[in-house]
């Protein structure tokens, strides 16, 4: 939002360009531009504080960008208020009478998503569902068993699929118990899709479990993978990664014996730190996701001679290391 502040020569444009907040306070980054520089006398008020905008960093890429707007360079600034009310602030200069003070109700945009990923954007999970059920074939789930209070089987989701639950644990979701690691050892090229929902990050060596989903699903079939591109931690010691697009490109590749047939980020997302510092100053504009998919087709063998990973998990871990067990016990 552009706000227009009197100048004794004028005016000088103040834009806002993002703000964060957190449960102490609130924080508000953008520029100003003015014929005499930046002012030594920008001030915001919130909820009867007042704090001054106490430094500033050149910003080229607006005068550059837009010159006939601005009356001078742009400066960027932040500043962090210790408030926790509503968005509601005000903007003035020092000792500026009432009537030039400005009052801001701020409003989050969404964050705008780029045409790269608009271009594969869509529900994935929803295609590879569709095309698991035409093909009544057998399908397998990783992850299978119900980890959340209230959570639903996805069994009820393949009507037309023999289901076959996997896990590292058992509950009545579960059929078969055992690490996705050695996928192979229990299960031949039988299956016509496989899928995970939010478990590929609790994988240590999701290498390792692409190569065993490529041994258990026929050419031609598909696979399906929901994880996460941003999210806190949880179920430790077992939580080992976070993905990007490219991430899982690599992980499902052609030399491992799958074709990418699209990517899709979800639950956009706005990441800063707790305490402002001038080295992240560009954080809280960076959008982020909360979660990243990816849906890709076997389409050969994987090639044993290229991928050779001797070592086991509990050898990388230690023999002591485990995914979280069960909160209540299993009956």
């Amino acid at each position: 939002m552009l706000i227009m502040l009197p100048t004794s020569d004028g005016e000088m444009a103040v834009n806002i360009s993002d703000f964060w907040s957190d449960q102490y306070g609130l924080g508000v980054r953008g520029w100003v531009s003015a014929s005499r520089g930046p002012p030594d006398d920008l001030e915001f008020v919130c909820d009867g504080i007042v704090v001054p905008v106490s430094s500033w960093h050149p910003r080229d890429d607006i005068a550059v960008r837009a010159p006939s707007i601005f009356r001078g360079m742009a400066w960027g600034f932040w500043c962090y208020l210790p408030s926790t009310s509503a968005p509601l602030l005000a903007i003035q200069r020092r000792n500026s009478k009432s009537r030039d003070s400005r009052q801001i109700r701020l409003k989050r945009h969404p964050s705008k998503i780029p045409d790269w990923q608009k271009a594969e954007s869509g529900n994935l999970f929803e295609e590879f569902r569709t095309q698991a059920n035409r093909v009544h074939g057998r399908i397998l789930e990783i992850g299978s068993r119900q980890v959340v209070q209230g959570g639903q089987s996805k069994r009820l989701l393949f009507p037309e699929c023999s289901y076959v639950g996997f896990d590292y644990y058992k509950d009545a979701n579960t059929d078969v118990v055992g690490d996705a690691h050695e996928l192979s050892k229990f299960f031949s090229c039988e299956f016509d899709a496989v899928f995970s929902l939010a478990v590929l990050e609790h994988f240590a060596m999701p290498w390792v479990v692409a190569a065993e989903i490529n041994q258990v699903l026929k050419v031609g079939g598909l696979t399906f993978h929901s994880t996460h591109f941003a999210f806190p931690l949880h179920e430790r010691p077992w939580d080992f990664w976070r993905y990007t697009d490219q991430a899982l490109r690599i992980l499902f590749s052609p030399p491992l014996g799958f074709e990418v047939i699209g990517c899709a980020y979800d639950t956009p997302a706005r990441m800063h730190p707790d305490t402002p510092r001038e080295d992240l100053m560009h954080l809280p504009l960076e959008p982020v996701w909360v979660g990243i998919s990816v849906l890709a087709r076997k389409t050969a063998e994987i090639d044993p001679a290229k991928f050779v990973w001797a070592a086991s998990v509990g050898e990388c871990l230690g023999g002591d290391s485990h995914y979280p067990r069960p909160a209540q016990p299993i009956g």
